[in-house]
C-alpha cells in the first residue's frame, strides 16, 4: 500500500492492524500485558510503511512502559536492536526483569545511546521539564534516514506544535506525516471498552478529558532524519 495512503487512511483506530480481541493467538502474555496491546498497534501501524532490513535496525522507544509491547515488536521481526527507557525505577527494574531481548535505561536525554533508525515517542513529552534538550537528543539519536514517530496527547496544543517546529526548523527534520487524532481515539476507546476490561481501565479517563476539555487534543507526528 502507498505509504502516505496507509498513514493518512487512519486505520490504527477504526481497523486496528491486529483485532484487539485476538491479538496474538500465538502467544500467551502475562496479563500485564493487557493495556499494551494499543501501544503495540501503533508501533505497528506507524513503523510498516517504512519496515525493511530489519535484521539490521535499531529501534528506541524513551517511553516504553512494561516494556512488552517493545520486547513483543522485537521478537516478532528480528530487529538488530531495541531499547526502552523508562523514568520510573521500579518500572524499570521491572522491564529488566521481564525481558531478556530488550536493554533498558531509565533517562533518554542523559543517554549516550544513538544510531536509532527509529525512535517512538508516545506520551513521552510530559516526563520531560528540559523540552529543549528532549527535542535536541531525538535529534541526535536518530540516524541518518532515521524515523521519529512522536504520539501525544496535550492540553496546550500551542506548545506542542511548537514542539514539532523547532523539530524541523531548528533541528532539520523532515515532516513525513501530521494529524490531530482526538476524535479517533475516543472512538477506539468505545470500541476497546467493550472489548477488553482491562483496556477499559487503563483508558478510561480519555471520556473525562474528551467531555470536561475542549482543550485536550492528540497529535501524531512522524519525521525524518535526512
Amino acid at each position: 500500500m502507498n505509504q502516505s495512503l496507509f498513514l493518512e487512511s487512519r486505520n490504527l483506530f477504526n481497523n486496528p492492524p491486529v483485532p484487539y480481541e485476538d491479538f496474538d493467538n500465538a502467544h500467551n502474555y502475562d496479563e500485564l500485558f493487557g493495556a499494551e496491546k494499543y501501544a503495540y498497534n501503533t508501533y505497528l501501524h506507524y513503523i510498516r510503511p517504512y519496515l525493511t532490513d530489519t535484521k539490521n535496525k535499531t529501534i528506541f522507544d524513551i517511553n516504553c512502559g512494561k516494556g512488552y509491547a517493545l520486547s513483543t515488536l522485537k521478537s516478532h521481526y528480528g530487529f538488530k536492536k531495541c531499547i526502552g527507557y523508562n523514568s520510573i525505577q521500579n518500572m524499570l527494574e521491572a522491564c529488566k526483569n521481564r525481558h531478556s531481548n530488550v536493554q533498558f535505561y531509565r533517562d533518554f536525554i542523559m543517554s549516550k545511546q544513538k544510531d536509532a533508525d527509529y525512535i517512538f515517542s508516545i506520551e513521552a513529552f510530559d516526563n520531560y521539564n528540559n523540552q529543549s534538550a528532549l527535542l535536541l537528543r531525538l535529534r541526535q539519536a536518530l540516524a541518518s534516514n532515521g524515523y521519529l514517530i512522536i504520539v501525544q496527547s496535550t492540553t496546550n496544543e500551542k506548545v506542542l506544535l511548537n514542539n514539532f517546529s523547532i523539530l524541523e526548523k531548528t533541528h532539520g527534520l523532515k515532516s513525513l506525516y501530521h494529524n490531530e487524532i482526538s476524535h479517533d481515539v475516543f472512538t477506539a476507546v468505545e470500541r476497546i471498552s467493550e472489548r477488553s476490561p482491562i483496556l477499559s481501565m487503563v483508558y478510561a479517563d480519555y471520556q473525562t478529558k474528551f467531555n470536561y476539555n475542549t482543550e485536550y487534543k492528540i497529535h501524531v507526528k512522524v519525521l525524518q532524519n535526512v
